[in-house]
């Protein structure tokens, strides 16, 4: 498993996401993307080196960012 490291940043952006899509994304998607991060999908051109996991959560569709 993999050692999830969050961006200064991510505080600020879940302020502004739902109560139920906090809880999915702390509950399911960040632990599965911590378990198996190629699971994703890998960024081209100058962000090559990230990839990107979507997720669709009460009709709202979120990407999370990692490297």
């Amino acid at each position: 498993m993999f050692e999830l490291r969050f961006h200064p940043a991510v505080s600020k952006d879940l302020k502004r996401v739902s109560p139920r899509a906090k809880r999915e994304l702390a509950d399911s998607i960040f632990p599965a993307i911590a378990r198996d991060p190629y699971r994703g999908t890998p960024l081209t051109g100058p962000l090559r080196d990230y990839w990107k996991y979507r997720v669709s959560i009460g009709g709202v569709s979120y990407r999370v960012g990692y490297v």
